[in-house]
C-alpha cells in the first residue's frame, strides 16, 4: 500500500487515513475480482488507485464550506439586489 499517496489523497479529500487504507484494501479486492490484470501489472495498480479515488469522492476544501449563515447572507443580498432592480 502506498502510504504517502494515501495520506496525501486522504488529506485533500477530508478522509481519515484509516478510511483510506480500508478503501485501498476494498479496491484491491474489487480489481482482482473484476479485472484480469495480474498483481505484477502496472495496470492493476493504476486501476486500484483509480477505484480508491472514486470511492473517496471529490476534493473537499475547507474554505469552500457553505454554512447556513452564508446561505442566509446570500439570500438577503439577492433579495436586496432584486428590490434595487425594481
Amino acid at each position: 500500500m502506498p502510504v504517502a499517496a494515501l495520506k496525501s489523497m486522504a488529506a485533500k479529500r477530508g478522509v481519515s487515513l484509516g478510511r483510506a487504507e480500508h478503501l485501498w484494501d476494498k479496491a484491491k479486492s474489487l480489481a482482482s475480482k473484476e479485472y484480469s490484470f495480474g498483481k505484477k501489472s502496472s495496470h492493476h495498480w493504476a486501476l486500484v488507485m483509480g477505484i480508491v479515488k472514486k470511492m473517496m469522492g471529490d476534493k473537499k476544501k475547507k474554505n469552500e464550506a457553505f454554512t447556513f449563515k452564508d446561505f442566509l447572507t446570500a439570500l438577503n443580498e439577492a433579495e436586496n439586489h432584486e428590490k434595487d432592480q425594481l
